[in-house]
C-alpha cells in the first residue's frame, strides 16, 4: 500500500510546487537580488536598484518617445503683434537681430518695459503672465510663441511653481534699443 501511495504523493508535491509563483508578489520597496533586473507586474514595471546598502524594487521610469524628424511651425507669417499692432521694422539704420533666454524664478517679474522694434518670444519652460498698459493681461504657457507688443509698456511675471525660460529674438536696427525700462 505504501508503494502505491508514493507516486500519488510525489505527483501531488510536484504539482503544488509548479503552481507556486516563481517570484512571489513583488512590491515597490521590497528587496531584490540583482541590480538592473526588471519585473513587470499587472500595472507597472519595476527595476532593482541599490538604495544605501540594500537592493530594492523601484518603479522604472516610463519609456520616452523616440525623436521624430520634421518641422514644427511655431509662428507663421505673423503680420501683427499680440495686441494686434501691425509689424513695422525700424529703418533708422542697418538691421540687427539678437536673441537671449530670459529666466525668472517663481514669483519673479521682468519689471515694466517696452520694445521699440519687433520681438519674437517662445516659452521654453513655465508659465508667464504679461500685464500691458491699458489693462490687458495675457498668460503664455510652455510651447507658445508670440510677437510681442511694440511701444507698449508691459511686465512679465512667472506665475508657475517652477523656472520660467523664454527665448526672445529682437528684430531691430542699429540705434534702436531692444528693451526700454519704464522710469
Amino acid at each position: 500500500m505504501r508503494k502505491a501511495l508514493f507516486p500519488v504523493v510525489a505527483l501531488s508535491a510536484v504539482l503544488l510546487l509548479a503552481m507556486q509563483p516563481a517570484h512571489g508578489a513583488i512590491k515597490v520597496g521590497s528587496s531584490c537580488a540583482k541590480i538592473g533586473e526588471t519585473r513587470t507586474t499587472t500595472d507597472q514595471v519595476l527595476v532593482c536598484k541599490k538604495s544605501g546598502q540594500k537592493k530594492l524594487w523601484v518603479k522604472a521610469a516610463p519609456p520616452t518617445a523616440a525623436p521624430v524628424s520634421g518641422v514644427k511651425v511655431l509662428l507663421s507669417k505673423a503680420e501683427q503683434t499680440i495686441l494686434n499692432q501691425p509689424l513695422l521694422y525700424p529703418t533708422s539704420g542697418p538691421a540687427q537681430v539678437s536673441s537671449a533666454v530670459v529666466t525668472l524664478l517663481p514669483g519673479e517679474e521682468t519689471g515694466w518695459h517696452r520694445h521699440d522694434a519687433p520681438m519674437y518670444a517662445y516659452i521654453l519652460e513655465g508659465t508667464v503672465q504679461v500685464s500691458y498698459d491699458g489693462g490687458v493681461v495675457n498668460i503664455y504657457k510652455v510651447g507658445e510663441s508670440i510677437m510681442e507688443a511694440t511701444g507698449v509698456f508691459h511686465n512679465g511675471k512667472n506665475i508657475g511653481t517652477g523656472v520660467l525660460r523664454i527665448l526672445v529674438v529682437n528684430i531691430g536696427a542699429s540705434g534702436v534699443e531692444n528693451t526700454v525700462k519704464k522710469l
